[in-house]
């Protein structure tokens, strides 16, 4: 993936805000909670960046995004796992 997106391909994969939606949508199929805006709170832990998607002002759900290659500017981001805030389960990503 990130030789791809070094050549120009996808390059929608080094924002992590882009990369976050596009799994809300495609994956989780939670339309709703895309491009949110306001409603999304980031967290920085390590080199993990957390952010936090809300409804109605409450937290849905929560993704757990690394870059697994390089930690600057220039690499991507991918989704590692996500939290569903109502139940509490973590789901890991192996994609």
């Amino acid at each position: 993936m990130q030789g791809d997106t070094d050549a120009g391909h996808h390059t929608g994969r080094l924002d992590p805000e882009d990369v976050a939606n596009k799994f809300l949508t495609e994956t989780l199929k939670k339309n709703e909670l895309a491009g949110t805006g306001d409603s999304i709170k980031k967290e920085t832990v390590g080199d993990t960046l957390k952010m936090t998607f809300s409804k109605d002002g409450k937290p849905a759900v929560t993704l757990t995004l690394r870059q697994p290659v390089r930690k600057d500017k220039t690499g991507i981001w991918v989704v590692t796992a996500w939290t569903d805030e109502a139940t509490g389960e973590t789901h890991a990503v192996t994609k």
